[in-house]
């Protein structure tokens, strides 16, 4: 989050010093289909969920009652739809449930004091309700920090070593054993149809075309 005098973050006495190109840069990553595919949203609910989308805003406001509390550097929304696994195939079977799974993510370039930033993330969870809140950092997140993120429910990642080419999986097996089996019964029944009636295929003279 970028240094702006007027919101409720900064009247409180933390506000983000972090800003500049460095932040951009590492912001702008943050939208990129790499850096989603680095986000855990197995906390999404029970089951498996399939990514069907995903989108991602910058500097995203965050409103309360004191006109805006902060700017969220990143908001990325998957859209998911729930996912089974088919007892007789390794694939995927679509049940039909559709959820917006949200993920805030706060950007910094440096390590700091870890409470300014879960005072920070916290203060944002509470005016913008998120499924799941991420600290990234360029530098090197340190054990005792990262300890300290995981214990007030934030995740923790560090970009270096981070794939640039890494996709989401979108493009799950898809279960077709419902299909085949009623493809399979209609060719049954067809079958069944055609053997139970007497054709006569002789021609007679009023048939012939010619």
């Amino acid at each position: 989050m970028h240094g702006k005098d007027r919101t409720l973050i900064a009247s409180l006495g933390f506000s983000d010093p972090d800003k500049g190109e460095l932040h951009d840069r590492a912001c702008l990553f943050c939208t990129t289909e790499s850096f989603a595919a680095a986000i855990p949203i197995d906390s999404a609910g029970e089951g498996e969920f399939f990514i069907r989308e995903h989108t991602a805003q910058l500097e995203h406001p965050i409103k309360g009652g004191y006109g805006i509390v902060g700017f969220a550097d990143v908001l990325v929304t998957f859209d998911l739809t729930s996912v089974l696994p088919c007892p007789e195939c390794k694939s995927y079977r679509d049940i039909g449930e559709r959820k917006k799974f949200k993920v805030l993510i706060e950007v910094k370039t440096r390590v700091e004091p870890v409470g300014n930033w879960v005072r920070q993330i916290n203060l944002y969870r509470a005016k913008m309700p998120v499924d799941l809140a991420i600290l990234a950092c360029v530098q090197v997140i340190p054990d005792t920090h990262q300890a300290y993120l995981r214990q007030a429910d934030i995740i923790p990642i560090t970009f270096k070593g981070m794939r640039k080419d890494a996709k989401l999986n979108r493009k799950l097996p898809t279960c077709e054993c419902q299909q085949l089996r009623e493809a399979k019964r209609l060719a049954d029944l067809a079958r069944r149809i055609g053997s139970s009636i007497n054709v006569d295929n002789t021609l007679s003279e009023d048939d012939v075309p010619f």
